[in-house]
């Protein structure tokens, strides 16, 4: 057999120029979406950046080494390097991984990652022939140099993929990691108007508000989704209302309006309220509400006119418990403290998702902070454009600055709609999908992201989420998707 090995050894270098020159082309080719594929691995996407590039130069610098006789040896080892590389990444997708991303494009784009793994083995194996032709004896050395390259490439990918998981977690430069097949279910339902608001959820019925017909109320049956239209009876409604909210504290709902200081409270089965405090205090621009009927609001301090929170019992009277500046100075005016407040009812904690900035607070129910965190989005504060009119009213010119546009809580977990586009992301799917961010908010830690995708054209308007299900108003339509919390867990 030793007449046959030159051509053996040929065959198998023009084997790997071959591989190695159209993976190459065909990455530069459609660069972008290689460098998109790269991000969204479960493993490497911190590194997509340098990786994209260190990949194909390397593809290529190795592909011209095989090329020359005097090179060959060099190239071998370095084919074998990289296979090796390359073998102990898919592994680590496979067994080690989140979820399965899609291929990295070229000559493997359309094989499956098992198919891929044995791909890469067999090429490994040729590289191992090769090199022992050209060395045309099998000494203690070579294997010694076999081993000590295949340390050394399985270190390199562990050592990224160790650090990879690490900055994506607590330090992310800004690099989405979207989870596959998180939504398993999707049903669309469409309602009369566009004005609906979410009310809550309790025995299995969903509840919407309307913003035009405040005393409105649409029921909706999550096992048939069939709805049914209830109408609040009000024991007094001479008060100049302008933005009545809706809140559902079972067995109780509470209608409020901050530009009123009234509260009303009425029990969800009769679906009539009563007045239950006009307390002169209870100004305020943003309201949430526990369900120990504690209403928790964001108003504005009339002596150094920032914004605050303060904490109210509802139960038997109103009582006001807490006010606090937990939310900072504001140093562009009130915008800059904007925000969502947010309730996480199985945590029993109280969450504030800033608008501008990158930055959410978490506190215990008495507004006691227990951690202020930021998001993998990198704007610490939007250049917000504010003037003050004759009125002496604040006004913001560039209200598309917010940075966190749609937020809800559930059991510990944190879901931002954000507006910015994260490094490598594909231009056109942002262009009809929002991203949803998820947070651990408790450990402090990035999950992963997945995709709302628009409906008609139109973005959604708010969600909310409750035992597995993301509940959407996109216009006049509720999209229900249901969650695979496995994968987020």
């Amino acid at each position: 057999m030793r007449k046959y090995d030159p051509f053996i050894q040929t065959l198998i270098c023009y084997l790997f120029i071959v591989l190695f020159i159209y993976a190459a082309v065909s990455k530069l080719m459609d660069f972008e979406n290689f460098q998109i594929q790269l991000a969204q691995s479960p493993l490497l996407s911190v590194y997509a950046g340098f990786i994209s590039y260190a990949v194909i130069i390397a593809e290529i610098v190795i592909a011209l080494l095989l090329c020359y006789k005097r090179w060959r040896l060099i190239g071998l080892y370095a084919s074998f390097g990289l296979m090796i590389a390359f073998t102990v990444y898919i592994y680590l997708i496979l067994n080690y991984s989140d979820f399965i991303p899609c291929s990295c494009g070229g000559i493997l784009e359309k094989m499956g990652w098992t198919e891929h793994l044995i791909f890469n083995v067999v090429f490994v194996g040729l590289s191992i022939i090769a090199i022992m032709i050209t060395r045309e004896s099998v000494k203690r050395k070579l294997f010694l140099k076999l081993i000590v390259i295949g340390i050394l490439s399985v270190g390199c990918v562990v050592i990224l993929f160790l650090q990879s998981e690490a900055k994506m977690s607590k330090q992310n430069p800004f690099i989405r990691k979207y989870l596959k097949d998180i939504v398993i279910g999707k049903h669309s339902y469409k309602l009369k108007n566009n004005s609906h608001y979410f009310i809550g959820v309790t025995n299995n019925k969903l509840y919407l508000g309307n913003r035009f017909a405040p005393l409105y109320v649409t029921e909706i049956d999550l096992d048939n989704y069939q709805s049914r239209e209830l109408i609040i009876k009000i024991d007094q409604d001479d008060f100049p209302f302008r933005t009545v909210k809706i809140f559902i504290s079972s067995p109780h709902f509470f209608l409020v309006d901050g530009t009123v200081p009234v509260i009303f409270k009425g029990d969800i089965k009769t679906w009539e309220a009563k007045v239950l405090s006009t307390d002169p205090t209870l100004y305020f621009s943003k309201a949430v509400i526990s369900s120990t009927d504690e209403l928790f609001v964001r108003k504005q301090d009339f002596k150094t006119k920032q914004n605050i929170l303060a904490r109210y019992n509802l139960a038997p009277s109103v009582q006001q418990f807490t006010t606090t500046s937990i939310l900072g100075e504001a140093t562009q005016g009130i915008f800059d403290t904007d925000g969502i407040p947010l309730f996480d009812l199985q945590q029993n904690k109280f969450l504030y998702v800033y608008y501008y900035r990158n930055n959410y607070t978490v506190a215990n129910k008495n507004l006691d902070v227990i951690t202020r965190s930021h998001t993998i989005d990198t704007t610490r504060l939007a250049p917000l454009k504010v003037i003050t009119n004759q009125q002496n009213q604040q006004k913001l010119l560039n209200p598309n600055s917010v940075v966190n546009r749609l937020a809800a809580v559930d059991n510990g977990l944190l879901y931002i709609n954000s507006t910015k586009k994260g490094q490598f992301e594909d231009n056109q799917v942002w262009k009809q999908a929002s991203a949803v961010d998820i947070y651990d908010y408790q450990k402090q830690l990035y999950k992963g992201s997945f995709y709302l995708y628009d409906v008609n054209r139109q973005k959604t308007n708010e969600f909310i989420i409750n035992n597995n299900n993301l509940y959407a108003i996109i216009k006049n339509q509720l999209v229900v998707y249901t969650l695979n919390t496995k994968i987020i867990q």
